[in-house]
């Protein structure tokens, strides 16, 4: 009796191991079941790759305010140099994956200037003639031109808005020497050191050199001056009227 029971209930579980058996088998091969393993696969793919698609490489050529800025600057090297330039865009896609864009306009500029002698004429000429064409706002450009002018030889820019102003006259330290409106027609000599584009004028300086500026108002238009720095951008502010300022503009101190 213990015997036949013992038999039965073998081929009983035997019977209902070959039935799931089957079921799983059908569930395996089921297109719905694949399609959750293949999901799940993928899933865990994507969390082993997280680290990867964090480092992705993000192309300069986005059509971001500053990376439109970028390329433009780019354009500006010797473009016989095309290896040089791969490298520079390669250390800029490195810092805005790693999240030091912040140092990219220095790097430029550094760049820019060590092919320009870091003259003080072609600064002007890029804040007058190449930025502008990025076509952003002013306060972008000087943002930009905070990290740029540093590490363009440790420059400084003068800017100030021809909105508000009759006239300007701008100095040496000791008023000894007036500087002039540059030509693009010409190589500028050593006072041509004033940049003028449609809205604003640009003077840009050496770390540590003092400038004295005289602004004459007008009787309409709000007068907007910013020194630029790489410790950041003073502005100030007057409006409208017939006033005269005279102005010290420090090279060696933001504020």
């Amino acid at each position: 009796m213990m015997g036949e029971r013992f038999s039965s209930s073998f081929k009983c579980s035997i019977v209902a191991i070959f039935l799931l058996s089957m079921i799983v088998v059908f569930q395996i091969s089921s297109p719905l079941f694949a399609e959750e393993v293949n999901l799940k696969l993928q899933e865990e793919a994507e969390v082993e790759m997280g680290l990867e698609y964090q480092t992705e490489v993000i192309s300069v050529d986005q059509v971001e305010p500053l990376r439109r800025i970028y390329e433009i600057t780019l354009n500006q090297l010797d473009q016989t140099k095309q290896d040089k330039i791969s490298r520079i865009k390669e250390l800029i896609q490195n810092h805005i994956v790693a999240g030091t864009e912040q140092q990219v306009p220095s790097l430029l500029g550094n760049e820019l200037g060590t092919e320009r002698n870091f003259k003080l004429s072609y600064l002007g000429h890029y804040c007058t003639e190449v930025l502008p064409n990025s076509g952003e706002s002013i306060d972008l450009q000087l943002e930009f031109l905070k990290g740029f002018a540093y590490g363009y030889g440790k420059s400084g820019i003068l800017v100030f808005s021809k909105e508000g102003i009759e006239k300007f006259y701008i100095y040496n330290k000791n008023r000894g020497s007036q500087f002039k409106i540059a030509s693009a027609d010409k190589a500028p000599n050593k006072l041509d050191r004033i940049y003028v584009s449609k809205d604003y004028v640009f003077v840009p300086y050496k770390i540590g050199e003092i400038l004295k500026v005289d602004l004459l108002g007008s009787k309409t238009g709000i007068v907007r001056m910013w020194k630029i720095m790489s410790g950041g951008i003073n502005t100030k502010t007057w409006n409208s009227g017939k006033w005269e300022k005279e102005i010290t503009v420090r090279g060696d101190k933001l504020f």
